[in-house]
């Protein structure tokens, strides 16, 4: 919430973007420093679980949710170019938490209805690979379309910085 947000609120956000650096470069460095906590998060939990678990569920699904915490980092970023404050970054991000949720509802109370072609859908295929139904060319092919919905992310974000009612906080 503080990447872009944050420091449009303490207006730091003009010095930093006057410097001669592509403002793609500043999201890309902005993003990789939360996707390396998100990745981070992600690796302590998959520890924890294998430590308590005698079968943990997800030992060999760490693959294929890499990509989630990357995509997650990704909307961050995004989320926070549209935001003025740090609290309004709050609430759309407070908001965004609901999309797993129900994807995983989805994915438990109607699995039917996904099988044909929600193993390739970000969030919802990764709810699908926890659930134990995927192959390895199914994750394959998740890890790809999270990818690359990440990079889209991470795209729009480095756009938004272009614009002057972005930077200048109009």
């Amino acid at each position: 919430m503080d990447t872009v947000a944050g420091e449009r609120e303490r207006r730091s956000l003009l010095p930093l973007l006057l410097n001669p650096v592509l403002r793609t470069d500043i999201v890309m460095g902005k993003w990789l420093a939360v996707a390396a906590f998100s990745c981070a998060g992600l690796i302590v939990t998959w520890l924890h679980f294998r430590s308590f678990c005698r079968r943990p569920p997800c030992c060999l699904k760490l693959p294929v949710l890499f990509p989630l915490a990357l995509l997650a980092a990704a909307f961050d970023v995004l989320i926070s170019t549209w935001c003025r404050s740090i609290k309004e970054a709050h609430t759309y991000l407070s908001f965004l938490v609901f999309l797993p949720m129900l994807a995983g509802m989805l994915a438990v109370f109607v699995p039917r209805a996904f099988a044909a072609w929600g193993w390739v859908v970000p969030i919802l295929g990764q709810q699908i690979a926890l659930a134990g139904q995927m192959s390895p060319w199914q994750a394959c092919m998740l890890f790809g379309a999270t990818v690359l919905a990440a990079v889209l992310a991470l795209f729009a974000a480095g756009n938004r910085l272009e614009r002057d009612d972005v930077v200048y906080g109009s």
